[in-house]
């Protein structure tokens, strides 16, 4: 090969030089996304097939476990992968051109053919790059927000899972309850009726009372393994593999003044990932105006002419005319993309304002009525079952006194779990859109009492 071939070939080796370069470093970078751990749940198998779980303990489960939080990483990953894309240049182009050949005379086979090699590269006017790489970190943004917004719902309905399950548990503990006192009852009306101090109805009636608690210790045992199998569920495991939930319930607390939970509110991220995506459509909306700017694309090669067997350089430039497409509709959909997200922020905005409204109510409600019913109803009802307990076994009352008292006690002690359960709910609703735990926001009410199903004497007749 002559020198002047050399030269040519080192100018072509040149212009590919550049953006081969460029691919590289994206190659390089692209590798290193890949190679960064996909998020895998943490072994959380100790925990998880342990007799007893805490909050605290499925909280973290779920966090690790949740296939629909899972889910919502891999849209990071996506949009990280596509920002990732958004950054390559466009790619050089190599092509092979062969004239003069197979004709006439001169032209004849290949004695007059002209062969070009020439790479043509496509270069992006208007900042088009950039614009297209900020919309795809605006994107990225929103799905990290939409990630957060999700782990909140999530944790939230772990919460209430738990409560509910906790809730179930102690309903069947005091169904248990109820089954052992209405058996001790009904051994000591036994005795009366053996006695002739009672007539034998009342012991056919404390029979059919047992039966009852028996009935309902076996709906709530039914209760019990449902709320294990939904709470399970929330992790992946079809079927649970822990025993039960333990937890105390804390004294109810009362929420701060709903306005000072505005900002907090405001600053959830189901509110915020407006705000990215307006980022993004002012992005995309500033790409589709530059697309209406033709791209240039230059071109370099070397020619070998046949016929005289000599050889060339060959450059050239081409740049699309924008006679029909201006990307006009482009641009009217990137303004009306970001007039929609706009209007979705306010929506959205609102919407969560509502909904601090709303469970603030609720919650407030929901902590006075479960202060109410553990500190002064349960006591008056246990004081009340008490003395005609005592009363029909000293013969001042019959057993329909005892009955009436032993069922409004018990109807008590389920409303005094129902809202507990209920004030945890909206409780775990409230966490969810403060990102704020309750504790750290408010102050107790007054003290509640603890009660017991008061003791039966079955010796008495």
């Amino acid at each position: 090969m002559t020198g002047q071939p050399r030269r040519i070939l080192l100018v072509l080796a040149t212009m590919l030089t550049a953006p081969l370069s460029t691919i590289r470093v994206a190659q390089a970078a692209s590798a290193a996304a890949e190679d960064y751990p996909t998020p895998s749940a943490t072994d959380w198998a100790v925990a998880a097939t342990s007799g007893e779980l805490t909050r605290r303990e499925v909280l973290s489960v779920v966090l690790a476990r949740s296939p629909q939080l899972r889910l919502y990483a891999l849209d990071i990953r996506i949009a990280d992968a596509r920002r990732l894309q958004a950054s390559f240049l466009p790619n050089p182009e190599l092509g092979v051109e062969f004239e003069n050949i197979g004709g006439t005379g001169d032209t004849r086979g290949f004695r007059g053919a002209e062969t070009t090699i020439a790479v043509s590269q496509p270069i992006e006017t208007a900042g088009k790059r950039g614009k297209r790489l900020a919309a795809a970190s605006a994107d990225s943004k929103v799905a990290e927000a939409d990630y957060r917004a999700r782990r909140s719902e999530i944790l939230a309905e772990a919460d209430k899972a738990f409560h509910e399950l906790l809730a179930a548990q102690q309903t069947l503990g005091l169904a248990t309850e109820q089954v052992d006192l209405a058996g001790r009852l009904s051994e000591a009306v036994g005795r009366r009726v053996s006695a002739g101090k009672d007539p034998a109805v009342e012991g056919s009636r404390a029979a059919i009372e047992l039966a009852e608690a028996q009935l309902q210790r076996a709906d709530a045992a039914t209760a019990v393994e449902a709320a294990r199998g939904r709470l399970s569920l929330l992790w992946g495991d079809e079927e649970p593999l822990f025993a039960c939930v333990v937890g105390d319930q804390s004294e109810p607390l009362e929420p701060p003044d709903v306005h000072t939970l505005r900002t907090s509110v405001l600053d959830h991220p189901a509110v915020t990932r407006w705000t990215e995506a307006a980022a993004a459509a002012v992005a995309r909306l500033r790409l589709a105006e530059a697309r209406g700017t033709p791209d240039v694309t230059v071109m370099g090669g070397y020619r070998r002419l046949g016929a005289d067997n000599d050889n060339a350089l060959v450059f050239g430039l081409a740049i699309p005319l924008p006679v029909f497409d201006r990307n006009k509709a482009g641009r009217l959909e990137a303004h009306y993309e970001l007039a929609r997200i706009r209007e979705q922020a306010a929506a959205a905005r609102t919407e969560m304002l509502g909904r601090l409204a709303l469970v603030h109510t609720r919650l407030t409600a929901a902590a006075r009525r479960a202060q109410v019913l553990q500190s002064s109803i349960l006591p008056n009802a246990a004081a009340a079952y008490d003395a005609a307990l005592i009363g029909y076994q000293q013969g001042k009352f019959d057993y329909l006194n005892v009955l009436d008292a032993q069922r409004t006690y018990f109807d008590v002690q389920q409303k005094a779990v129902a809202a507990m359960l209920e004030y945890h709910r909206v409780r775990a609703d409230l966490e969810a859109i403060t990102e704020c735990p309750l504790e750290a926001i408010a102050v107790p009410t007054r003290t509640v009492s603890s009660n017991t199903f008061p003791e039966v004497d079955s010796n008495e007749p």
